[in-house]
């Protein structure tokens, strides 16, 4: 009787190891959509907060120095642009006006991460997006290039999720906030 003698099986590893990275590097970059926030001025970061998960994620970072003028607007958004942010909504408030953006317990919070129209009593976690700027302020409002749930149900399911930089006027405060995902 003649044996026929199979050759061993073969693994794959290089391809698997492909498919691992691809599915890896499909996620985006490791820390979210804003981390490459970590890079500017970063001498000047006072506090910061990030929760980033397979299906979504939410960061903010706040910036602060003693001379007036660190934080240009014009330097802030050349920044944020050469990481593929493109701003395309310049709004400025008022310190009265900022001083309203606080939650039902009085606690201050960045609001425009979600629709104005859902009031105060809807932020519940305000370290998701405390306000950490309380003068008169330019905000910012970016295409960060990624997506997140529709907060109001609309359709599509998924829309824009945009980034918000809030800067003081004079120049010494500066804050990031962005939510993507689920």
């Amino acid at each position: 009787m003649n044996t026929v003698r199979m050759p061993p099986p073969r693994t794959h590893s290089g391809a698997i190891l492909a498919v691992c990275l691809v599915g890896a590097s499909a996620c985006g970059p490791v820390g979210g959509a804003a981390r490459f926030w970590n890079g500017y001025r970063s001498e000047f970061i006072v506090a910061q907060q990030s929760d980033q998960g397979p299906w979504g994620g939410w960061r903010w970072i706040q910036w602060r120095a003693d001379s007036p003028g660190t934080f240009q607007e014009s330097a802030v958004r050349a920044f944020a642009e050469s990481k593929g942010w493109k701003c395309v909504q310049r709004d400025e408030y008022s310190a009265k006006e900022v001083g309203t953006w606080v939650t039902w317990k009085g606690q201050p919070i960045f609001p425009l991460l979600e629709p104005m129209d859902r009031g105060p009593d809807y932020y519940q976690q305000p370290e998701r997006a405390p306000r950490h700027i309380s003068s008169d302020s330019v905000v910012l409002k970016c295409d960060s290039g990624w997506m997140r749930s529709d907060p109001v149900g609309h359709d599509p399911d998924l829309v824009t999720a945009y980034g918000f930089i809030h800067l003081g006027q004079d120049g010494r405060e500066m804050a990031v906030y962005h939510l993507w995902g689920e």
